[in-house]
């Protein structure tokens, strides 16, 4: 008996499939009249760098983040997508404008630039608060940082300074009308990152009186 035992084949261990993973973030698409006043104040603005200094976004790759995801199971593309339609069927569209040219974390250390944004009635921040309560709901954490409206026009690279202390110039009074949100995802390459969108959840009333 004992040799029929051993003799038994033995059951197949199943291996579960792995999970393909993607890096993504929600943002709101920018029209073309904005990214390319930026594409313009970028090329201004680097005339203050030393060559090299700044890793400029193109025009194609300007974009207002909502929410970083960071790595994400593909299989839950589907979700986010109905989740940002959900709040998309209930969302006005706003408008937003140009404000002026900063650094994160500081002029002494200047790691990035962008261009903020003017929100007066808070519309971009009750959406942000939206898509994060939305995410949280999903089974991601807490955003670890306060939400800070921007347009990141440029990295500077490590340790470098302008060559101009005054190269910071206001950028052109121009606004525009948020219409939607996309889910991108972002590949890294030795170019930079590239972006596809996902899905667009595009905003179904319009601007609030």
């Amino acid at each position: 008996m004992a040799l029929a035992d051993s003799a038994r084949p033995l059951a197949p261990t199943i291996i579960p499939a792995l999970l393909s993973v993607i890096r993504a973030f929600i943002a709101v698409p920018l029209p073309e009249t904005i990214r390319v006043a930026l594409a313009e104040l970028s090329d201004r603005l680097a005339r203050g760098w030393p060559p090299g200094a700044v890793r400029w976004a193109g025009p194609e790759k300007l974009h207002l983040t909502l929410r970083f995801l960071g790595d994400t199971q593909e299989d839950r593309v589907g979700s986010i997508a109905a989740g940002l339609d959900v709040l998309a069927a209930d969302q006005p569209e706003f408008d937003l404008r140009l404000t002026s040219v900063g650094v994160f974390p500081n002029a002494r250390r200047p790691r990035v630039i962008w261009v903020g944004l003017a929100d007066e009635e808070n519309e971009l921040r009750a959406l942000h608060r939206s898509v994060e309560e939305m995410m949280c709901r999903l089974g991601w954490e807490p955003a670890p940082h306060r939400f800070k409206p921007h347009l990141t026009v440029g990295r500077v690279r490590h340790k470098a300074q302008p060559g101009d202390p005054q190269w910071v110039q206001s950028p052109p009074k121009l606004g525009f009308r948020v219409e939607g949100m996309d889910l991108i995802q972002s590949r890294l390459s030795s170019a930079g990152a590239e972006y596809t969108c996902l899905h667009r959840a595009s905003f179904a009333r319009g601007a609030s009186a």
